[in-house]
């Protein structure tokens, strides 16, 4: 199976407060739900070696969006031959570090579009709970 990046760009975060760092994007379109940052400075340009911060392997397809909270980062990823397992990975959001991943089975069809997959749903986390 192809292997999908997860690359943190520069203009995510840890903490807030911490040193050039931009603050939590905890949930899909930020911590308010606008999709705007209040954050200054951020790179308005990235590509494969400009503005990225790091990149790690996911374990299969994963298209959702990666959120910050707490100075971790969460991204969601499925395998098999039905997109039947799924993943939920936790790195260090300043090294990239893989700190946690765990896995499910699905409960339900895994049937979808190929362009999506059954990892497209962003995961939300508030610094205690994913």
């Amino acid at each position: 199976m192809k292997r999908y990046l997860l690359a943190l760009l520069g203009l995510t975060g840890v903490a807030q407060g911490s040193p050039g760092m931009a603050s939590d994007w905890p949930g899909w379109r930020g911590a308010d739900g606008s999709g705007v940052s209040a954050e200054t400075g951020l790179p308005d340009r990235w590509g494969a070696s400009e503005n990225i911060r790091w990149k790690a392997d996911l374990p299969g397809r994963g298209v959702s969006s990666p959120v910050i909270s707490r100075g971790r980062a969460y991204i969601t990823a499925c395998t098999g031959a039905s997109q039947d397992r799924l993943h939920i990975l936790c790195f260090d959001a300043l090294s990239g570090k893989l700190l946690w991943e765990r896995q499910l089975w699905a409960t339900g069809l895994t049937q979808c579009h190929p362009k999506t997959s059954m990892a497209a749903p962003t995961p939300a986390a508030d610094g205690e709970r994913v």
